[in-house]
């Protein structure tokens, strides 16, 4: 039999009705997932040489079927291919299907076209992709003792906080505010409490008065508008370096002596001292809600995606998360089931999904394709 190329132009429904056995096999090529198939052991019409083969599909680890359609669920398994005299499900291996293909028992296609077959899967990595629930429970860790790279006998580092400053005095200099009057720079996050993970960065805070600033020409005092110059200036610098310190990332902000922070651990890089010493309390958390509650708004933002949404409906979305974050922490603190379901949504990927499809979208809108003759 000879290969057939049907990569002109991608056709999920090729991958539905046909050559749903090639869908599979990239699936379980990229991810690892069993291959399942649905059999008519007495099909009607059948061409000599051919199979009773009604559909075959993938099988996420938690049950999840999948084919080129994206989530299979029984129902329509049974509605689209229910013209079976006898049906039966198997399990099949990739030595399997080259087997039957070499036999001309299923159809074969060529490099070309499995290879579009993988990039749409990759393309579409977000309805595919399986999470497992040990990853999200992975984000949630408690020690005994503080970070060993940056903590000796519960005090900094001398040459972490030498560091510290220095990063400090740039990110002043590069604010470009010499009257500016920082009243302490203080460590938090994780890696300043026992909640450290290999995805934790080291946040430092620049704290000034809001009220007290003073631009030269117009002498304005608004804290949102300072705010928002704050984070832009922000976001510009952690954009421009890549900064670590034992290998953590370095992330500055700049803070309003007046505005609340819910840390478990602060310390004053300044004076040297702990402003918020942690305690040695392990937390109590609901596992099964934490995933749960992770994997719905994983669901969620994987079918926002794949649906061609517009640049408010997934800055919503983020919004929406950021403020499930923000009461969480108001309600019970750094370790409500809103705070981990945040640090676990951002450390799996699925913030930064979102940012890069408002970033890509807004790049669209303002761009103009060069016209070609």
């Amino acid at each position: 039999m000879k290969w057939q190329d049907i990569s002109e132009k991608f056709y999920v429904e090729n991958y539905l009705y046909g050559y749903c056995h090639i869908f599979a096999m990239a699936l379980n090529k990229l991810f690892g997932y069993q291959i399942e198939a649905l059999w008519d052991l007495s099909p009607d019409d059948l061409d000599e040489g051919m199979s009773g083969l009604v559909h075959m599909y993938a099988v996420k680890p938690d049950g999840t079927k999948l084919d080129a359609s994206g989530i299979l669920t029984d129902e329509r398994l049974e509605q689209e291919y229910s013209d079976c005299n006898e049906p039966d499900i198997r399990q099949h291996t990739i030595n399997d299907i080259k087997k039957m293909m070499s036999t001309g028992e299923l159809v074969k296609i060529s490099s070309k076209s499995y290879e579009d077959v993988l990039n749409y899967i990759k393309h579409k990595n977000q309805i595919f992709e399986y999470v497992n629930p040990d990853e999200i429970l992975k984000n949630i860790q408690f020690h005994d003792e503080l970070n060993p790279k940056l903590w000796i006998n519960d005090h900094l580092k001398t040459d972490v906080r030498k560091k510290f400053i220095k990063i400090v005095n740039e990110f002043y200099k590069f604010l470009d505010l010499p009257n500016l009057k920082v009243e302490d720079v203080i460590f938090t996050g994780s890696n300043c409490a026992l909640t450290f993970t290999k995805y934790s960065d080291l946040d430092l805070h620049l704290i000034v008065d809001f009220d007290h600033i003073q631009f030269e020409d117009d002498g304005l005092t608004q804290k949102e508008l300072f705010q928002n110059f704050f984070n832009t200036k922000k976001n510009l610098w952690n954009n421009m370096h890549n900064i670590k310190i034992e290998g953590y990332p370095v992330e500055m902000y700049v803070q309003d002596i007046d505005s609340p922070l819910t840390a478990t651990g602060i310390y004053s890089i300044m004076d040297d001292k702990w402003i918020k010493k942690p305690k040695a309390e392990k937390p109590k958390f609901d596992d099964v809600s934490l995933v749960a509650k992770t994997e719905e708004y994983i669901d969620e933002i994987d079918e926002l995606l794949k649906n061609n949404p517009s640049e408010e409906e997934v800055q919503q979305k983020l919004d929406d998360i950021y403020v499930l974050r923000k009461s969480g922490l108001e309600k019970a603190g750094e370790f409500s089931i809103e705070n981990t379901v945040f640090k676990a949504l951002r450390n799996l990927g699925y913030l930064d999904k979102l940012r890069k499809y408002i970033l890509k979208y807004s790049d669209d809108e303002m761009s103009l394709n060069e016209i070609r003759k």
